[in-house]
């Protein structure tokens, strides 16, 4: 039977491609198509979105000036970054045509034949950049055939309103990423539920190891620390002043122009498979980001994460469940107390992730083929 997956798949972002293709390769290795609903609403278009951030950067928000020469600085590098994924996009996922609305996607999905629609994986179910919740990440567009969520993430604090906890109930069962938000399901969901792995964490390594063999670059053939910074508050020029200071070579990476300018070597990359070399060849990263954490433990890294107050919650559990709680740091950490001489032993870390995911994988599939027998 097909899965029509809906996901945040468009974004700039590293990790919410690679989630993406990590979740299509996980169905199709049990046998299922996938098609990922091409939905890119209007509201998370490129220049709204940078109209939305631009409301909480004070630096910028003072005035008409201030906001005009953000607007002329920002938009060009990440339009550019927008189009260069949406090549790699194309030419790795099976998509729909491109859809902006919950009624465009019900116009599509009519006549289409059987099959189950699954929400996931990402921060789909927190808010978007405009402060609310998108009726279509929670399937709202579907009432005929069966819904599943795999891995889906709220990543916040969050208060569903009665029209969300609706929607949630139509589903078959659900699968989130944070034991938090499993707890806050469980409160008024009575359905099967469970934390399973992030994606990228539930498929063979092998599978990152086949796209980034054979990729080359200068930068590969020194020793260097990269830093993948996702949210500008982040405070990680403590601990790159720290690696500066001790002759450490230091590479920035990001699909955004934002990277140019920070101390060590910047590198703008628009090619999800080209970061995950960057991090391969690397001698140890130091991310804010989830999936920068993830790619660090499945490609064996020494790493440093720095945990976000506001979205944080996942890389906290992440680590904590591996007990690499060493691994994570704040703003409130000191860095002598942050870089430690002890490696991690990946072959104890390998084990609970394996473990792991051989459970997770047992109990989706479990649910997905009651699902698809009830509905032959």
């Amino acid at each position: 039977m097909k899965i029509r997956l809906i996901t945040r798949h468009f974004i700039v972002n590293y990790g919410s491609f690679l989630q993406t293709y990590a979740t299509c390769n996980f169905f199709e290795e049990l046998g299922y198509p996938v098609e990922v609903i091409d939905y890119i609403p209007s509201s998370e278009e490129t220049f709204r979105v940078i109209k939305e951030y631009l409301k909480g950067n004070s630096r910028w928000n003072k005035n008409i000036f201030s906001r005009i020469i953000y607007l002329i600085l920002k938009y060009p590098g990440e339009k550019i970054a927008f189009l260069n994924f949406r090549k790699i996009q194309k030419h790795s996922l099976v998509l729909s045509k491109k859809l902006k609305s919950v009624d465009e996607i019900e116009v599509y999905i009519e006549n289409k034949g059987k099959c189950i629609y699954c929400a996931g994986s990402d921060q789909l179910w927190g808010p978007m950049p405009s402060g609310t919740y998108d009726d279509a990440y929670f399937l709202k567009f579907e009432r005929e055939y069966p819904k599943i969520s795999f891995s889906s993430s709220i990543g916040r604090s969050v208060n569903f309103d009665e029209k969300v906890i609706n929607l949630l109930k139509q589903f078959a069962f659900i699968s989130c990423r944070e034991n938090s938000a499993k707890k806050y399901l469980e409160g008024f969901l009575g359905l099967p539920m469970k934390t399973i792995l992030d994606p990228t964490l539930l498929v063979d390594r092998d599978i990152w190891l086949k796209r980034i063999n054979g990729i080359t670059k200068k930068d590969f053939n020194k020793k260097y620390i990269l830093f993948y910074q996702l949210h500008p508050e982040s405070n990680l020029d403590v601990i790159r002043e720290y690696y500066i200071k001790n002759g450490f070579n230091i590479i920035n990476i990001s699909p955004s122009f934002g990277v140019l300018g920070k101390k060590g070597v910047s590198k703008y990359v628009s090619d999800p498979f080209l970061f995950l070399a960057y991090i391969n060849h690397a001698e140890a990263i130091v991310t804010d980001s989830f999936h920068g954490t993830c790619f660090s433990l499945l490609l064996e890294k020494e790493f440093y994460s720095y945990v976000p107050e506001k979205t944080g919650t996942r890389i906290k559990e992440l680590l904590d469940n591996l007990n690499l709680e060493e691994r994570a740091f704040n703003t409130n950490s000191l860095v002598p107390e942050i870089i430690s001489e002890r490696k991690i032993d990946y072959l104890y870390v390998n084990n609970i992730l394996q473990e792991k995911r051989s459970e997770d994988i047992e109990w989706f599939t479990k649910q997905l083929r009651k699902v698809i027998k009830n509905n032959e």
